[in-house]
């Protein structure tokens, strides 16, 4: 068996927008695509049934449960929570029980997480982010606490925090808030060492041409590390995707609008490198010594070495039709 990455895309075929799943295998670059209604976002992997993944929407309704197979696949979609939209990602916990997806009412952009069944995908419970428009989620503590990226709201005066959720007792445990007022929170990576690298766009009262950023820390602290330049050019636009590397405690970011992937020193929280690369969106790790970046207009993808920070010579491949916000590796079977 090999190794399968996949992520969202969309491309325009005779006039239309068409919306895509993309499956690659990493090294035969074998591929299927799974068409879907909107642009596949965040994406949680069944821990039951190694062939089912939810993908939801980035502030919009849309979300599907997709069994991939060698033959036919089934499609089951579910709309987020009346009054609601999803606002990009979900996680599964309990052993695979219930499902999370993070949403945010659209009236108020306050921060919901709706507890589902994991087969009928209904909602049988909520509890807040505690926070406005919420974003990313991720587990920590074997699985008990629920971190959840809130981005903040200009609107309401509310700031970018990153919120740590006791999942049984559906209580804050402790918020983290974002060390700048001009970004929000965005995406979020863990370390196994307490490392937290949080990625963000130019808070909502600012234009997408001004900078986002990356923040790093561990445990209850977190400092902006990338403050004005970066290797003489500043992270104008959102920083993107994020994944942390534990054997080289590294960071790697993306930032699409300024082209430069990111490589960042967790001990010492400084730019090592900034790699020029053509609109670079997904980030994930191959294995402990490769990273997959995801990139550029014709959708490509390329291997990094984590030893040297260089491009693997002869890993290019195009189109992957991965040109949303992630890249993931799915469990094996």
């Amino acid at each position: 068996m090999g190794t399968y990455f996949c992520g969202g895309g969309s491309y325009l075929h005779q006039g239309n927008v068409h919306y895509v799943l993309s499956i690659l295998e990493r090294a035969s670059h074998q591929q299927k695509l799974y068409p879907t209604t909107f642009l596949p976002h965040g994406i949680a992997f069944d821990p039951v049934n190694k062939n089912r993944l939810i993908t939801t929407e980035k502030k919009g309704p849309g979300a599907v449960a997709i069994t991939v197979s060698d033959a036919e696949a089934s499609a089951q979609t579910f709309q987020a929570m009346p009054g609601h939209h999803f606002y990009g990602h979900c996680v599964f916990v309990q052993e695979g029980e219930r499902l999370l997806t993070v949403e945010s009412e659209l009236a108020t952009t306050e921060g919901a997480i709706a507890i589902r069944d994991s087969l009928s995908l209904d909602v049988i419970g909520l509890f807040p982010s505690f926070g406005d428009k919420p974003h990313d989620c991720v587990l920590t503590d074997d699985g008990k606490t629920l971190v959840v990226s809130n981005a903040g709201s200009k609107e309401k005066g509310s700031e970018g925090a990153i919120s740590f959720i006791d999942i049984s007792t559906q209580t804050l445990v402790k918020q983290i808030k974002v060390p700048s007022p001009l970004v929000n929170a965005g995406h979020i990576a863990l370390g196994g060492n307490g490392d937290i690298a949080l990625v963000s766009a130019p808070n909502d009262a600012l234009t997408e041409d001004q900078e986002g950023g990356v923040s790093l820390g561990r445990n209850d602290r977190l400092t902006f590390v990338s403050d004005h330049l970066v290797a003489g050019t500043a992270l104008e636009g959102e920083t993107l995707s994020v994944v942390i590397s534990d054997k080289y405690q590294l960071a790697i970011t993306c930032t699409p609008r300024a082209n430069r992937l990111c490589f960042w020193s967790l001990p010492t929280q400084s730019l090592i490198k900034a790699m020029k690369i053509d609109g670079p969106r997904g980030v994930a790790l191959a294995d402990e010594e490769t990273a997959l970046v995801t990139y550029g207009a014709n959708s490509a993808w390329v291997e990094i070495d984590l030893a040297s920070l260089q491009l693997k010579s002869k890993t290019y491949f195009s189109p992957t039709y991965i040109t949303g916000s992630h890249l993931y590796e799915m469990p094996s079977a």
